[in-house]
């Protein structure tokens, strides 16, 4: 059997509009088939429509609309591939805009979105509008939600926030959740900034929670923040 029909014939076991990874199925089997020969043949492939190209490395069966267009994998066939979300063991978190968006935290819309994936294959990637980071991160509930809310104490200072009000109920949520030894993890992974540390310790401190985030500061430091104090008085 010629290169070309053992890769066809594989390719033809997706789903249309399911995520190829050209490199992964290289890897888990061709490797008999020397790399250049691989993606020579996969462009001849999208040139007869049997595939489409995504995006860098990345490649989909397309699907034929109901006037016979071809139509690719787009942001949902992405993220699902990229983050599992619909499955037991998920395996990214958006961050950025589009999670503010989701939390309620604002009412500015954006159509770029922002991904940390841990089964990305290198440590940043970008397709289309959606631009994924690479971590090193087992994800379960908890740690999806600190990932989230220091995501939003980094960048409070950008996010344009509905009310005081919407804030406060977040604020609480996060001394409700908080488990140092994740948010040490995800720290240790991410490598927030001091100011996003110190403004975190300021929100359990404000809520009676106990933490030792001090031992991660600068003692002779000052670090610029929201007055959560004054927020929480809404």
């Amino acid at each position: 059997m010629s290169y070309q029909k053992e890769i066809r014939e594989y390719m033809t076991r997706f789903g249309e509009k399911e995520i190829i990874i050209a490199n992964t199925v290289l890897i888990d089997k061709f490797e008999h088939i020397p790399e250049t020969a691989y993606y020579k043949t996969l462009e001849r492939l999208v040139s007869y429509h049997e595939l489409a190209k995504v995006g860098k490395g990345v490649y989909c069966r397309p699907q034929k609309d109901d006037v016979g267009k071809l139509v690719i994998s787009g942001e949902e066939e992405i993220l699902e591939y990229y983050m599992n979300s619909n499955k037991k063991r998920q395996t990214g978190v958006i961050v950025g805009d589009r999670l503010y968006s989701m939390l309620g935290l604002t009412t500015r819309k954006s159509d770029e979105v922002v991904v940390y994936s841990n089964i990305l294959d290198e440590s940043r990637k970008r397709i289309g509008t959606i631009s994924f980071k690479k971590i090193k991160l087992r994800l379960n509930a908890i740690t999806i939600s600190t990932i989230e809310y220091m995501d939003v104490l980094q960048n409070y200072d950008r996010i344009d926030i509905v009310s005081d009000k919407k804030i406060a109920e977040y604020f609480k949520h996060i001394a409700e959740i908080y488990d140092e030894k994740v948010m040490q993890q995800v720290n240790d992974e991410i490598h927030y900034k001091k100011r996003t540390l110190a403004f975190l310790a300021q929100i359990l401190n404000c809520f009676g929670v106990e933490n030792q985030i001090n031992k991660l500061l600068n003692r002779i430091s000052t670090y610029e923040m929201p007055d959560v104090a004054k927020i929480l008085k809404v």
